[in-house]
C-alpha cells in the first residue's frame, strides 16, 4: 500500500504534499482492487466472508493469529477506502 513519508530532515512543500496526496487519491480503485483480491483469498482460507470474520475478531471471539491481524487490518483499510466513495470521489 502506498505511504507518505515525512521526513523533519527534508520538509515537504504544501504542494508537494497535494500533489502526492492526489496521486494517492487516483490510485484508490486500484488498491481497492487488491485489497478485495486479498480478503477474497482469506475468505476461501477461512471459509467465512471478511464481515463476518470482522465481527468475530472485533468480538475477541478469535485469536490473535498472524493470518488473521493481517486480516483484520486489511478489511478495515478497504472499508476506510470504501467510505472514501460514497457519494463520489474525495480530494
Amino acid at each position: 500500500m502506498a505511504k507518505i513519508r515525512l521526513d523533519k530532515n527534508k520538509p515537504m512543500s504544501y504542494s508537494e504534499f497535494a500533489e502526492t496526496v492526489q496521486r494517492l487519491a487516483g490510485d484508490r480503485k486500484s488498491i481497492m482492487k487488491s485489497l478485495e483480491q486479498q480478503l477474497r483469498s482469506y475468505e476461501r482460507k477461512y471459509k467465512m466472508s471478511s464481515k463476518e470474520f470482522y465481527a468475530l475478531f472485533e468480538a475477541g471471539k478469535l485469536e490473535d493469529t498472524h493470518d488473521f491481524t493481517v486480516w483484520a487490518g486489511k478489511y478495515y483499510l478497504y472499508r476506510e477506502a470504501a467510505s472514501q466513495n460514497v457519494g463520489g470521489q474525495q480530494s
